[in-house]
């Protein structure tokens, strides 16, 4: 982790908001992100279809918690901002800010964004 806050703390530009929806645009990230929404979708119909449900509440319980980990984590890179990019790549304190951008998550996942 300290060798990629080095290589952040070389990037001297802060990435604008204009410049990330210009780059989620582009037709290679627009399909790539169109990807992610559909395998999002497919695991909420896999969900409503009953498919984490397994044969003891223990499983059950941890075949969700890993499906919604996964839609939080899929979620969360969508819709990623410039300002939280450039908080994740700027800034030694790591910590804090994946508190605040993992809560930002839970909540969005909560409100199903």
């Amino acid at each position: 982790m300290a060798r990629l806050a080095i290589r952040a703390a070389e990037m001297e530009d802060k990435l604008e908001q204009e410049d990330l929806l210009s780059w989620r645009r582009h037709p290679v990230t627009a399909r790539f992100l169109m990807a992610l929404e559909v395998w999002q979708v497919g695991l909420m119909e896999q969900w409503a279809s009953g498919v984490f449900q397994k044969d003891t509440a223990q499983a059950t319980v941890e075949a969700n918690a890993a499906a919604i980990g996964e839609r939080t984590c899929l979620n969360r890179i969508l819709h990623l901002t410039a300002d939280e990019i450039n908080q994740i790549l700027s800034s030694g304190e790591e910590d804090d800010e994946e508190l605040d951008l993992a809560n930002r998550a839970r909540t969005q996942a909560a409100r199903g964004d």
